[in-house]
C-alpha cells in the first residue's frame, strides 16, 4: 500500500474542483477524511486539511489577498531565463541559465502551495 508522510499534500477532486489537501493526524476543524486510491486499486482513509481551490494553473490563492498569482516568464537582462508569481505585495521568482521552463514552473508552484 501507498504511504504518504504527514504533512504531503494531496489533490483531490471535491465537486468538480481540484483542491489542495494537506495530510494531518486526526479529526479537527476544516478536516476531511478522504480517501485514496493507489495504483494497485487498494483504498486508504486519511485525514487531510482543505488548502485551498486550486486554478487552472495548479496554483492556490494568495493567503493574503484571496486573489490567484499573476505569472510572467522571461528573459531579464543578463539572460536568465525566469518564472515568476506575483500577488498582492509579494513576489516569488525562480531564475537560471537553463531552458527548463517546466522545470522552473513546477518549482515555483511548490514553493507558492507550500506558503498556505
Amino acid at each position: 500500500m501507498e504511504k504518504r508522510k504527514l504533512g504531503e499534500q494531496l489533490v483531490i477532486t471535491v465537486d468538480k474542483k481540484k483542491h489542495l489537501m494537506k495530510e494531518v493526524e486526526g479529526w479537527e476543524n476544516h478536516i476531511r477524511e478522504v480517501c485514496i486510491i493507489n495504483e494497485s486499486g487498494e483504498v486508504r482513509r486519511v485525514f487531510a486539511k482543505d488548502l485551498g481551490i486550486l486554478n487552472e494553473d495548479g496554483l492556490l490563492p494568495c493567503p493574503f489577498c484571496g486573489e490567484y498569482p499573476e505569472i510572467k516568464y522571461g528573459i531579464d537582462g543578463d539572460g536568465w531565463h525566469y518564472v515568476e508569481l506575483s500577488c498582492c505585495k509579494y513576489v516569488d521568482r525562480m531564475s537560471g541559465y537553463s531552458t527548463d521552463m517546466e522545470g522552473f514552473y513546477k518549482g515555483i508552484v511548490e514553493r507558492w502551495n507550500w506558503r498556505t
